[in-house]
């Protein structure tokens, strides 16, 4: 392990660039997700009507066909709400030891993310989103499924991007 390596370890420094980068991978990932998804149960291909929907939680249903101004609304607040929870994670991997230390192996960060990817949403469907909208029952196939997005859009591309890849023991020195 380098000496640039175990500091991290230690200090488990992370960079903005790395938070960001997680939170646009994490803001595509699960808005590709959720546009696909709709197309599969609706057979609509409606990318402006998911980001309306979004809108709506604080613009309220004159979002949905609000044009441009809302779908760019919705998108904030995707992008933000992955911002948010990958900063959350980005903070818990630097004072945790004991992630940093679990997730220097691939097998490591595929476990940590699929562990807090369903966390992400069961928090944001059961303690976030009820403070701003009514909720309806939870029925298990989509609940299913979204823990299913959750763990491959959400919590693993986060868990590899904010982990020190230098710190995997497997990792592949780059070729000079």
């Amino acid at each position: 392990m380098s000496a640039e390596s175990a500091r991290l370890i230690r200090g488990g420094r992370i960079g903005v660039g790395r938070v960001l980068a997680g939170a646009g991978v994490v803001g595509v990932l699960d808005g590709t997700a959720a546009v696909l998804l709709r197309l599969a149960i609706s057979g609509a291909f409606d990318p402006a009507g998911v980001f309306q929907g979004i809108a709506s939680v604080v613009a309220g249903d004159e979002a949905v066909g609000g044009g441009f101004r809302t779908v760019a609304l919705g998108l904030a607040m995707h992008f933000s709400v992955a911002l948010a929870w990958t900063t959350v994670y980005a903070t818990i991997y630097r004072y945790w030891p004991a992630l940093r230390e679990f997730t220097r192996s691939t097998g490591g960060a595929v476990l940590a993310g699929a562990a807090f990817g369903p966390l992400v949403w069961i928090v944001m469907r059961l303690a976030v989103l009820p403070l701003l909208v009514a909720q309806g029952a939870i029925k298990p196939g989509p609940f299913l499924r979204m823990i299913a997005i959750h763990i491959v859009c959400v919590g693993i591309p986060m868990a590899f991007i904010i982990r020190d890849r230098q710190d995997d023991p497997h990792a592949r020195e780059p070729a000079r």
